[in-house]
C-alpha cells in the first residue's frame, strides 16, 4: 500500500514543530550548560581564551547534535501507534506496510 502526502501530512507536521522546537531550545540550552561548564573548568586551569572558544565551540556542537537526536527518538517513539488521519504508523517488521490503517 502506498501512502500519499496528503495522508502523512499529519503526521510529518507532528513530528516536525515538535523536534524543531525541543531541539532549537533544548539544545541551545545543554550546548550553553555544557560549555559553561568545561570553559570554566578549562579558565580555572589556565588556558587561554582561544583554546577555550575553540574546545567549547566544538563541545556545543556535538551536544546540540546528540540533544537533537534524542529529541528525534523521542517523538519518534511517541508517534507509533498514534492515529493521523485515519492511519496509524507501525513498525511491526512483519509484511504490513509501514502505515496502515486498514
Amino acid at each position: 500500500m502506498v501512502v500519499s502526502m496528503k495522508e502523512i501530512r499529519g503526521l510529518s507536521w507532528w513530528l516536525f514543530w515538535r523536534f524543531t522546537l525541543s531541539s532549537l531550545v533544548g539544545g541551545y540550552a545543554a550546548s550553553w550548560v555544557g560549555g559553561f561548564v568545561v570553559g570554566f573548568a578549562m579558565a580555572l586551569f589556565g588556558f587561554n581564551q582561544d583554546q577555550i572558544v575553540t574546545v567549547t565551540t566544538a563541545l556545543g556542537w556535538v551536544i546540540g547534535l546528540l540533544f537533537s537526536f534524542v529529541c528525534l527518538n523521542f517523538f519518534l517513539a511517541r508517534a507509533v501507534g498514534r492515529s493521523f488521519g485515519g492511519k496509524t504508523l507501525n513498525l511491526s517488521g512483519s509484511d504490513q506496510t509501514a502505515i496502515g490503517g486498514m
